[in-house]
């Protein structure tokens, strides 16, 4: 008669083990997708702040080569033909946004808008980037006068 009352305990103990072994490994699988959805996000917000800020750098040696009145305001993208990076006025896109690509093999747009008011100059990058909670973006923004 012990025997049989032993068995029904180790059977409760067995199904129980299984349930804690599952909600634990759920916990487990649950933690590990969240963990890699954060570092891609963090991977995407890290490039697009260094795209954004490649956008007011240009900026800035365009205005060195060319001087202060030789910017004009309006939207900007870098053109990398020829294997130098060249900034031009965008004329094509509605928004101002330019698709670019990343090393990594993501898709960002990014716009450079420049705005001027006497001797100064707000220069404004934005990179947008579509993510699985929405469109995205990072914004980078520089005042630059005419010092001399």
């Amino acid at each position: 008669m012990f025997i049989k009352k032993y068995k029904a305990q180790t059977l409760v103990e067995v199904t129980m083990s299984i349930g804690i072994a599952v909600i634990v490994i759920v916990a487990l699988v649950v933690l590990a997708t969240s963990a890699l959805r954060n570092a891609q996000e963090s991977l995407r917000k890290s490039e697009s702040s260094k795209f954004a800020n490649a956008g007011i750098e240009a900026v800035i040696f365009y205005k060195n080569v060319k001087g202060f009145s030789g910017v004009a305001g309006g939207n900007y993208q870098i053109d990398n033909a020829g294997g130098t990076s060249v900034l031009t006025p965008v004329s094509t896109p509605i928004d101002g946004f330019v698709t670019i690509a990343s090393p990594s093999g993501l898709v960002y747009q990014r716009k450079i808008e420049v705005t001027k008011a006497g001797t100064t100059m707000d220069v404004t990058s934005t990179v947008r980037w579509e993510s699985t909670q929405g469109t995205k973006q990072s914004q980078v923004n520089r005042k630059i006068t005419d010092w001399r």
